[in-house]
């Protein structure tokens, strides 16, 4: 199983003069890729020593502190992927939970993927995608492919954003 080809998507993103509306062909192209809604899809960006949320607008002005204690955090620290097929098991901070409210409530992150976005001398940011459900059983696990992808997602990020 071999990295996918988002190249398509790339030249679309290249091709937008407007930061925020290359930023909405990502998110859309994330969620597409996952089978997932917009609103569970995460781009954060590092500004100024913390990581700003990009995506979902609703936590535009909410930061996550780049230490060990938070998913994004780690990844950003780290510099590598980490899937959480057991998110519910694992200390994290429940943003989505809390704030990006769905019609007939909102329903707990199970399962997720953090990706560092690349940049020239480190990481520029952090992708997520989130599986949610009442219980683990009911969202599907992330697999190998999936990790492909948020890879080759976040090379574009990291070229275009």
């Amino acid at each position: 199983m071999g990295q996918v080809d988002f190249s398509e998507l790339g030249k679309r993103i290249s091709g937008e003069p407007i930061e925020s509306k290359q930023l909405q062909l990502l998110v859309n192209g994330m969620a597409e890729a996952f089978g997932l809604e917009v609103e569970d899809v995460t781009v954060l960006m590092e500004t100024n020593g913390v990581l700003m949320f990009r995506h979902p607008k609703v936590l535009s002005r909410s930061t996550v502190p780049i230490t060990l204690k938070s998913v994004a955090g780690q990844t950003y620290k780290n510099n590598k992927v980490y899937v959480y097929n057991n998110l519910n098991e694992i200390q994290h901070v429940e943003l989505f939970e809390q704030f990006v409210q769905k019609e007939g409530g909102a329903l707990p992150v199970q399962r997720m993927i953090s990706c560092p976005i690349p940049g020239k001398n480190g990481p520029k940011g952090v992708l997520q995608v989130c599986r949610k459900g009442r219980t683990r059983d009911n969202a599907a696990p992330f697999t190998r492919a999936d990790t492909d992808t948020i890879i080759s997602l976040a090379k574009i990020a990291g070229l275009y954003l």
